[in-house]
């Protein structure tokens, strides 16, 4: 929860796309407008953007396109799901190492969906914080 979801519509039309609707879809609700979450960027694009608050806002979100022609027959359908909890990196190993420096490498897990930063701390032999290093990814 009070996960930020940023959805971009997308259509390709021609005539150029003038509108946009959006719905969604949840098993607790039958189907309701988005529009005060909506915003039209022009070009064909269209942003839905809301925070997460209960599992209520999973769901499905359908978005359609708009031109002078009429409406797109088909939406665009896009599935939004909570994150997972991430799997710990595995096979960690010294790669390389100094009087000074040492360098580990591990193999990444599932990220749960969410960018993830990991953490490596070195200890001397009394457990007092000698480094304390973040990687991003």
């Amino acid at each position: 929860l009070l996960e930020e979801v940023s959805v971009v519509c997308l259509v390709d039309a021609n005539p150029p796309t003038k509108q946009f609707r959006w719905s969604f879809n949840n098993t607790a609700v039958q189907s309701r407008d988005i529009e005060n979450y909506v915003t039209d960027k022009g070009g064909g694009r269209s942003v839905a953007s809301y925070v997460t608050r209960t599992e209520r806002d999973y769901g499905t979100l359908l978005c359609w396109g708009k031109n002078l022609l009429g409406q797109q027959s088909v939406p665009c359908v896009f599935h939004i799901v909570p994150a997972g909890r991430p799997d710990a990196p595995s096979n960690c190993t010294v790669t390389n190492h100094s009087l000074t420096w040492i360098q580990v490498t591990c193999s990444r897990g599932y990220d749960g969906g969410l960018p993830q930063q990991l953490v490596a701390v070195a200890r001397d032999t009394n457990g007092r914080l000698v480094s304390n290093v973040t990687s991003r990814g």
